[in-house]
C-alpha cells in the first residue's frame, strides 16, 4: 500500500452523518479512480495525478441539492410575484369601478 492509498483513506475517514446514513463530504473516490487507472497499468504517480485533477475539476459543479434549492428559491420569487401581481390587478380593478360608478 502506499502513500496515497493512505492519505486517500484518511480522506475517507472523515465522513459526515447525514440523515442516518453516511455520506463522502467529495462525491468523487479519488481512490477507486486511482487504483482502477494502476489496474489498467498506469503507472502510480500519473494515476495520482489523474485521480486529483479529476477530482479538482468537479470541485464547481452543482450537486441537485445546490439545483434544489435554486428552483425552491426561483419558485418562491414566481409565486410572491404573481400574488402581487394579482393583488395590484384587483386594486387597479376596484378604483375603476368605484370611478365609474362616481362618474359615470
Amino acid at each position: 500500500m502506499n502513500q496515497y492509498t493512505h492519505a486517500c483513506r484518511r480522506r475517507r475517514a472523515g465522513l459526515q452523518l447525514r440523515h442516518g446514513g453516511y455520506r463522502f463530504r467529495s462525491g468523487f473516490d479519488t481512490l477507486v479512480y486511482a487504483q482502477t487507472l494502476e489496474a489498467a497499468g498506469v503507472e502510480d504517480k500519473q494515476a495520482q495525478a489523474h485521480a486529483e485533477a479529476a477530482r479538482d475539476s468537479r470541485a464547481g459543479l452543482a450537486t441537485g441539492a445546490d439545483l434544489d434549492a435554486r428552483l425552491a428559491g426561483l419558485e418562491a420569487r414566481l409565486i410572491r410575484a404573481l400574488w402581487v401581481q394579482g393583488a395590484g390587478l384587483v386594486a387597479v380593478m376596484t378604483a375603476l369601478m368605484a370611478a365609474f360608478k362616481l362618474f359615470g
